[in-house]
C-alpha cells in the first residue's frame, strides 16, 4: 500500500519517492504544457520529476478540446 510521506509533501517529490520505493522501469505524466509566464508562476510538477526522477519519463501533453486524436500530415512535392 503507498502511502504519503507527509501532508506537506510536494507531488513531484512524492512521485520520486514512490518509483524509487518501486524500482519504476518509466513514469508516465500528463502535462498541460505551460510555457513562459505560466509555467513560472505555476510551476511545473512534470518538470521537477524529469530532473529528479530515478528512471526516464515519458510526458503526455494534454489535448485541446476540439482536436483530433490524430493529425494527419501531408506532404506536398512541388514539381
Amino acid at each position: 500500500m503507498l502511502s504519503l510521506s507527509s501532508p506537506k509533501a510536494t507531488p513531484g517529490h512524492e512521485i520520486i519517492r514512490i518509483a524509487e520505493e518501486l524500482n519504476a522501469d518509466l513514469i508516465v505524466l500528463g502535462t498541460h504544457g505551460y510555457t513562459g509566464w505560466k509555467r513560472l508562476t505555476l510551476g511545473s510538477v512534470a518538470e521537477f520529476v524529469v530532473r529528479h526522477a530515478p528512471c526516464p519519463v515519458f510526458t503526455v501533453k494534454q489535448r485541446e478540446i476540439n482536436e483530433p486524436l490524430y493529425r494527419k500530415k501531408l506532404a506536398i512535392k512541388s514539381i
